[in-house]
């Protein structure tokens, strides 16, 4: 089975935030010999060394979705991009895994728009992911109930943090991470990016 980790990193940029950890561990504990692990992050290029420590922490290959039309998408914007990415690169995936949400901002939007896009279920809040043959169940915990779903392949999860405590992070080889643009991804130019962004930032600064 080929399982594909999202990837966000974290403030510095250099490193993959806890969330995506989380993603990574839970990807590994589902992994049986002969199976793949990819790990995926759109950003600038820095962002590589963040995938670096993904290599060096267990993922078989990483990939970094990079491009100047890429700059300030929105999460449907992003959401199409890695799209395309499954699209051309793993469309055979078992799963794909997200952490609860990212550092930033923390919305846990993307892997709901990404199931979207690519037509399939998608799974929030979930503790435990279990193999049962070419099947997963997927238990959810909503605080007050939890709730299993058995789902065939296909399926977008995004893992609760507690569940799945991260993985460690070592000093990667940034190297080895294989770089796509919006040419590669097979997309327009106004489907990329703010052009191909919903949301629109009017205006940002400090709250008072």
């Amino acid at each position: 089975m080929k399982f594909v980790v999202l990837i966000k990193a974290d403030q510095s940029g250099k490193a993959p935030d806890a969330g995506s950890m989380s993603a990574l561990a839970a990807a590994e504990g589902l992994r049986k010999e002969g199976d793949t692990v990819t790990a995926v992050s759109m950003g600038p290029e820095e962002a590589a060394e963040a995938l670096g420590r993904c290599l060096a922490a267990g993922a078989d290959e990483a990939f970094l979705l990079c491009d100047e039309a890429f700059a300030f998408a929105d999460v449907h914007a992003t959401a199409r991009c890695l799209a395309a990415f499954i699209g051309k690169q793993v469309p055979d995936y078992a799963l794909i895994i997200a952490g609860e949400a990212s550092s930033d901002s923390g919305t846990g939007m993307l892997p709901a728009e990404l199931a979207e896009m690519l037509g399939r279920d998608q799974f929030y809040y979930t503790s435990r992911i279990e193999r049962d043959g070419c099947w997963f169940l997927m238990t959810q915990d909503y605080g007050d109930e939890t709730r299993v779903c058995r789902t065939c392949g296909g399926s977008v999860v995004s893992v609760l943090s507690d569940a799945y405590p991260p993985a460690d992070a070592p000093e990667g080889d940034a190297s080895a991470v294989k770089r796509l643009g919006r040419i590669d991804l097979g997309l327009g130019t106004f489907s990329v990016g703010e052009r191909g962004s919903k949301l629109i930032m009017k205006d940002m600064g400090a709250s008072e």
